[in-house]
Formats: structure tokens, sequence, C-alpha cells
């Protein structure tokens, strides 16, 4: 059995591109994951804007605090 020398197996492994594809693919998902949760809190935002906007919009009568008697 031949032993391969250092220099002859640092060349077979820079020559190697299997991890190249799981590289990219690791730095495509965290771009992916970056974008979505980025999405989710910029939706979040507007709609508890949107909430609010809605909550000072709808008239007294149709508020959920009990009536007192006064009108």
């Amino acid at each position: 059995m031949q032993r391969r020398g250092t220099d002859s197996c640092i060349r077979a492994f820079s020559a190697s591109e299997s991890g190249a594809v799981t590289v990219d693919w690791v730095v495509l998902s965290a771009a992916v994951i970056g974008l979505a949760v980025f999405s989710v809190v910029r939706i979040g935002e507007g709609s508890v804007d949107l909430a609010n906007a809605l909550q000072d919009s709808v008239p007294f009568r149709f508020s959920t605090d009990p009536p007192t008697g006064e009108e």
C-alpha cells in the first residue's frame, strides 16, 4: 500500500468541489431566511398600525366597554 504525500493530499483536497455546493446552499438558505424574517416583521408592524387606525376610527357606540347608562 502506497502512502500519498502531504502535498498531493492538499492538492487533491483543494481541487475537490464537493464542499462548495454545501457552502452555496447554506449561504442561499441564510439569505432566504433573512428575507423571510424581514418580511414578517414589516408586515407585522403594518398590521399593528392598521389595527390601531381602525380602532381609532370606530365610533364609541361599537366599543366593547360596558354601558354606563349615560348617553
